[in-house]
């Protein structure tokens, strides 16, 4: 059934929704509203990922899986739309009356990432008119995570739908064209790159994904609310188990980390740009980390630089839904396992289906719109994170097919 929406709702249906304080209170109020049907699913991921990731490439992995989300904030002009980073992608809805701009910023984006990163990007836009039209569900809330940062809950299983069907040969009139001539460049002003991976505080970084099995409202609720709860009870407050701490997190001054945001910033991997870019944003590490270190109230945009660890903390993605849940945490080995051997009992009773990778730190990729003063710092697991629990996670759906 498509949801009927008036049309002068629909262009700000997302900015107009209220932001809750609380994913439990989400959950357990049902306070979703389902996606205007005349919006989109915009989906960009990297083809050949674990390939990538095998050969020590995980960071650029996640820069191009991060790199649509602000491409597309530039062009909206704001950062207050549902997006979900999956570490080697983005998830994103958006009004058709974007409409060719929007394919272009995109088509645009691919363009850069091969040329900046050698990575392929596939990216697919599918109409949300189209989820509903095969039955399926796609509904979205607002959690204030903090004052900067609004984090899109999704929920029904059009996501995922979306997702198979641009992968599919079926799903090929949903892909952006490769042989487009864009008349709009894609601008990737606001993506920073600057910290250096973060050691795990208890001894692993762990990412996960887990995939509920059931359709039924209650029985996804009350399996969804069940995981948080066990989550706490095997690994303790939430500030026990957050990738993210203060002691943990330092400016980087790799050559290679910092040559990536002056590539995505200059459009260049080499000449003048490029290394006009790099030397601007050395200068800028080196004032940060002064600024940190003697608490000197330096500004940039919004940002006390002497609290910048506090905003990285405050308005980072550790904990998501999407139709899926998907968190990065710190725990022990031993607290790691019981959570596996739970969850392991969750999928013989074919309540969940379920993808981990562990490491041993975490990494963030960070993104401001300044003109809305919105950030996000995406958090992923080093090594793999996200794109290798998604793999685990495949892999334990196909092995239970008929």
């Amino acid at each position: 059934m498509i949801p009927t929406v008036p049309k002068n709702h629909n262009e700000h249906f997302y900015r107009n929704l209220p932001a809750e304080n609380s994913l439990q209170d989400i959950l357990k109020r049902d306070l979703y509203t389902p996606v205007p049907p005349d919006w989109l699913i915009v989906i960009t991921d990297v083809k050949g990922s674990t390939q990538a990731i095998q050969e020590g490439r995980y960071k650029d992995v996640n820069v191009a899986g991060a790199l649509g989300a602000i491409a597309i904030s530039n062009e909206y002009k704001d950062m207050n739309f549902p997006f979900v980073f999956g570490g080697d992608g983005v998830t994103v809805l958006l009004p058709a009356s974007l409409g060719q701009r929007l394919r272009d910023i995109l088509y645009d984006t691919g363009q850069q990432v091969k040329k900046l990163y050698d990575l392929d990007l596939r990216l697919g836009i599918v109409p949300v008119a189209d989820v509903y039209a095969a039955g399926l569900e796609l509904s979205v809330a607002k959690l204030g995570v903090s004052r900067y940062y609004n984090q899109a809950i999704i929920q029904g299983n059009g996501i995922q739908a979306a997702e198979r069907w641009i992968k599919s040969p079926e799903g090929e009139r949903y892909l952006i064209r490769t042989t487009q001539n864009p008349a709009v460049r894609a601008s990737f002003e606001g993506f920073t790159c600057r910290w250096q991976d973060i050691p795990s505080q208890q001894g692993e970084t762990i990412a996960m994904i887990v995939q509920l099995r059931s359709m039924n409202p209650e029985s996804r609720q009350s399996t969804f609310l069940a995981i948080l709860d066990q989550i706490n009870a095997i690994f303790g407050q939430e500030s026990e188990y957050h990738p993210l701490y203060e002691a943990g997190l330092a400016v980087s001054s790799d050559r290679k980390i910092l040559w990536k945001e002056a590539a995505a910033r200059s459009g260049q991997r080499t000449g003048l740009r490029v290394w006009i870019k790099y030397w601007q944003i050395k200068i800028e590490t080196l004032i940060t980390r002064l600024a940190i270190r003697y608490h000197i109230g330096f500004k940039a945009y919004w940002y006390n630089l002497a609290q910048l660890k506090d905003y990285q903390i405050l308005s980072c993605d550790f904990k998501k839904y999407d139709g899926t849940l998907k968190m990065v945490i710190a725990g022990q080995t031993a607290d790691r396992r019981r959570l596996q051997a739970w969850f392991d009992g969750l999928y013989k009773d074919k309540k969940i289906y379920y993808g981990l990778h562990v490491s041993d730190r975490a990494l963030i990729t960070c993104l401001l719109h300044a003109g809305s003063r919105r950030e996000v710092h995406f958090v992923d697991g080093a090594d793999g994170g996200y794109a290798l629990a998604s793999k685990a996670l495949k892999a334990q759906i196909e092995s239970s097919a008929p």
